[in-house]
């Protein structure tokens, strides 16, 4: 394999994911190996791939930032 080769270690099947793997790849130009084959690969052409979903997971929230709210008194 040559030096530019990055590798993108997915769990198989890919079709158990929301996301089109093998878009991804292409676009953030990664190869796709089955990741049950990480003992198999140079460390150092492994990357961190772009976030998968399992089908049928929710997906995560961005947290929401909350202000407080102050309190007032009622009119009397």
């Amino acid at each position: 394999m040559s030096k530019d080769v990055k590798i993108w270690l997915v769990p198989h099947p890919t079709y158990q994911y929301n996301e089109n793997i093998q878009e991804l790849a292409k676009k953030h130009k990664l190869t796709v190996i089955d990741a049950r084959h990480k003992a198999s690969i140079n460390p150092s052409l492994v990357v961190d791939g772009p976030k998968l979903t399992i089908k049928g997971s929710k997906p995560q929230k961005k947290p929401v930032k909350r202000q407080a709210v102050k309190a007032t008194q009622p009119d009397e």
